[in-house]
C-alpha cells in the first residue's frame, strides 16, 4: 500500500495488504488482426475473465506468451491467454523451449 487509508505497507507481508493492493483491475485490448495472428479465441477470453482468478503473477508470462517471447522463464500455467490460443502453436513453442536455453522473439 502506498498510503491508502493512511497505511504505507509496500513490501509488507501479503496478509497485511489492503484490498487496494491485492484486488487490482486489469483489462486487455487487442486488434482483430493481432488476435487473429495469435489465434486468440475471444469467446475463450470472455469465459476466462468471468471464471478465472488472476493476480500480478499472471502478467509476466501472459506478456511473454502473447508476444511470443521464447524463454525458459515463461510459465504456461500463468499465461492468461495460453488456454485461448491455438494449441498447435503452443505445442511447437513448448518443444522449442525444451530444446533451447536461449531467448527468442518471433
Amino acid at each position: 500500500s502506498l498510503g491508502e487509508s493512511g497505511m504505507y505497507l509496500h513490501g509488507a507481508p501479503y496478509v497485511f495488504a489492503p484490498d487496494e493492493q491485492t484486488h487490482v483491475p486489469m483489462f486487455t485490448w487487442m486488434s482483430p488482426g493481432f488476435a487473429a495472428s495469435r489465434n486468440v479465441q475471444p469467446d475463450c477470453l470472455d469465459t476466462a475473465a468471468r471464471t478465472g482468478s488472476f493476480s500480478h503473477d499472471n502478467l509476466f508470462s501472459t506478456v511473454l506468451g502473447v508476444m511470443r517471447v521464447q524463454t525458459k522463464v515463461y510459465q504456461p500455467k500463468l499465461d492468461i491467454f495460453g488456454g485461448c490460443e491455438d494449441s498447435i502453436y503452443r505445442a511447437d513453442l513448448d518443444a522449442e523451449l525444451q530444446a533451447d536455453d536461449g531467448l527468442k522473439v518471433q
